[in-house]
């Protein structure tokens, strides 16, 4: 009898330790109770999508030149299915534009732009637009939708929006080369936007969300 318990007991440790050692392979590669698709996630391609600079949000941080730019607001704009978008960038007293996909003939194209105080404008510009000391050849233009979000300095009329709004606006592109100018239109304010082309693999994107 005391052989027979001896047995069951050498027999059903050897089962436990069994069981010990499965839970722990497994225990290496997923949590108890079912939680490895919450750990791992379900491979799905939304969850591993990396944002690129045409998604550019607030709160992102995009570096250029030397610089660590902090995305104050966003502009996104849509013409009859036509979207791009422009991020106020700010570091220090450094105040720039950066504007992605406005030109549909240049692909993929990305600016770097900062406002021109100097040039006042109160009508529609003509096919030639002196700005920045120099002058720039009318290329297209059109209206779209504008939401906006973020803080834009004071852009038609708004500063820091905690929701997002939308506007109309008029746009006229002017180039020169590899500079570009932009002229704006919300409701009777016009602003002038001056810079170059660049290219997008000089930026560096580290999202902030």
């Amino acid at each position: 009898m005391t052989a027979l318990i001896l047995l069951l007991a050498a027999l059903g440790g050897g089962v436990a330790g069994t069981v010990f050692v499965r839970w722990q392979k497994k225990g290496n590669h997923s949590l108890p109770g079912g939680e490895e698709q919450l750990a791992l996630g379900d491979g799905s391609e939304q969850e591993f999508h990396e944002r690129t600079i045409r998604e550019l949000r607030v709160g992102d941080v995009v570096q250029h030149d030397a610089h660590d730019f902090l995305v104050e607001g966003v502009v996104e704009y849509n013409e009859a299915g036509h979207e791009w978008r422009a991020g106020r960038l700010v570091d220090g007293d450094l105040d720039l534009i950066l504007m992605i996909g406005l030109s549909r003939t240049r692909g993929d194209s990305v600016s770097i732009l900062k406002v021109d105080e100097e040039c006042k404008i109160d009508s529609f510009p003509g096919e030639i637009l002196l700005a920045n000391n120099k002058k720039y050849a009318f290329d297209k233009r059109g209206h779209a939708t504008a939401t906006m979000r973020g803080d834009l300095a004071s852009l038609n009329g708004q500063s820091s929006l905690g929701k997002a709004a939308s506007f109309r606006c008029r746009w006229w592109l002017f180039e020169d080369g590899n500079n570009v100018a932009v002229v704006e239109q919300w409701r009777d304010d016009f602003r002038v936007l001056v810079g170059e082309y660049i290219k997008s693999t000089q930026l560096d994107l580290m999202p902030g969300s």
